[in-house]
C-alpha cells in the first residue's frame, strides 16, 4: 500500500512518436507496476486503468511490439478475471474495462492475421496449414536421389522450385475469436475517431498553408536579390507539391473559411462525447474493419457476410478522411 501510494503521486505526460524509447519503457513499467500493486490490494478499478494506460502509451508512441508484449504478459487468458472482480456492470470503470477488452480482441485479431502468412509455422493456435503438394515434393526428392537409369524412365517430373500450396483451416479458437470481433464494431467510437482524424487533418492542412505563406513572404523579400540557382528552385517546387496534390485530390481550392468551419464542426462533435470514451482509444474501429475485410479476402468463409457488410458500412460512413480514403475504395 505504501509503494502504491508513492507511485500514484508520480504523473507522466502522454506518449508521442517522438518519446525516447528508454523514457517510454520507464513510463510503461510504472503503469504496469501500478496495475500489479492495485491487484495486490484488491483495487480492481485502478488495476484496469493502470493496465490500460500502459497499453495506450504503447499505442500513442506507435510501438506495436511493446503493446503485444503487454498483451501476452498481462492478458494471456483475456479479461474475465478482472470482470468478475469489478462487480456491478454499471460501475464507473465500465468504459475503461470495455476498452481493455477491445484491446484484448484487437491483439488476437492481429495475431490471427499474421498467422495467415505463408512464412508462419505450419501449425499455430489460430490456423492449421497443410501442404497440398507434399506427395509431389516427396516424389521429387525420390527422383533426385535415384540413379540416371531410373530417372530416364520417368517422363513427368514435378517442378522442384515451386513452393507447396497451403490449405488453411481455421481452428475452433480462431472461429470463436472472429465471432467476438463483432464487439469492435462500435459506431460511437467510429464517429468520435472520425472527428478526431478530421481535426488532425485540418490542423495539418492549416500548418501547411502557414508554411507556404511564410515561404512566399520570404520570396517577395528577396525579389531584388540574386537569382536563385536551380537546386533552390527545385527544392521550392518539391515543398509546394504536397499542397498541389491535395488540391487536385479534392478537386477544389482550399480556403481558410472552409477549413475553419470543418474544424469547428468536428470539435463540436467531439465535445458531445463523454470524457470516459475520449480518453480510451480502443477499439480503433476502422482499422479493425480493414483487417477483418482483408482476412475475409485471404481466407474465404472465415468472416461472415453479415460482419463483412457491417465493416463496409462503417468504412463508407466514417472513412472520409485522407488516411482511410484509398483503403475504403479498395475494400468498399
Amino acid at each position: 500500500q505504501a509503494a502504491l501510494q508513492q507511485l500514484q503521486s508520480i504523473k507522466y505526460p502522454s506518449a508521442t512518436n517522438n518519446t525516447p524509447s528508454k523514457q517510454l519503457l520507464l513510463h510503461i513499467c510504472h503503469d504496469l507496476t501500478l496495475a500489479v500493486l492495485s491487484q495486490q490490494v484488491a483495487s480492481w478499478d485502478a488495476a484496469v486503468e493502470a493496465l490500460l494506460r500502459a497499453v495506450v502509451r504503447s499505442y500513442d508512441s506507435g510501438n506495436f511490439t511493446i503493446m503485444q508484449e503487454v498483451h501476452s504478459a498481462f492478458l494471456p487468458e483475456g479479461c474475465d478475471h478482472l470482470k468478475h472482480k469489478l462487480g456491478e456492470p454499471q460501475s464507473l470503470i465500465t468504459p475503461a474495462f470495455k476498452s481493455l477488452e477491445a484491446f484484448f480482441i484487437y491483439g488476437h485479431l492481429y495475431e490471427f492475421w499474421w498467422s495467415l502468412s505463408r512464412h508462419c509455422p505450419k501449425s499455430s493456435v489460430w490456423v492449421r496449414a497443410a501442404h497440398r503438394r507434399t506427395a509431389s515434393v516427396e516424389q521429387s526428392q525420390q527422383i533426385n536421389n535415384a540413379t540416371p537409369e531410373e530417372t530416364d524412365s520417368g517422363d513427368s517430373q514435378p517442378e522442384p522450385n515451386r513452393p507447396p500450396e497451403l490449405d488453411v483451416r481455421l481452428t475452433e479458437e480462431s472461429k470463436q475469436m472472429l465471432i467476438t470481433c463483432k464487439e469492435l464494431f462500435s459506431e460511437k467510437h467510429a464517429s468520435l475517431q472520425n472527428s478526431q482524424r478530421t481535426v488532425a487533418e485540418v490542423q495539418e492542412t492549416l500548418a501547411e498553408m502557414i508554411r507556404q505563406h511564410q515561404k512566399s513572404q520570404v520570396c517577395k523579400s528577396t525579389t531584388n536579390g540574386p537569382d536563385k540557382n536551380e537546386s533552390e528552385q527545385a527544392a521550392e517546387q518539391s515543398l509546394s507539391s504536397p499542397q498541389n496534390e491535395c488540391k487536385e485530390e479534392k478537386n477544389q481550392p482550399l480556403s481558410l473559411p472552409e477549413l475553419t468551419k470543418r474544424l469547428t464542426e468536428a470539435n463540436e462533435k467531439i465535445a458531445k462525447f463523454p470524457e470516459s470514451v475520449k480518453i480510451w482509444p480502443f477499439p480503433d474501429v476502422l482499422e479493425c474493419c480493414l483487417i477483418l475485410l482483408h482476412i475475409g479476402s485471404q481466407c474465404p468463409g472465415s468472416v461472415t457476410q453479415d460482419m463483412q457488410q457491417q465493416a463496409q458500412e462503417l468504412l463508407q460512413k466514417y472513412g472520409n478522411t485522407k488516411v482511410y480514403k484509398r483503403y475504403c475504395e479498395t475494400f468498399c
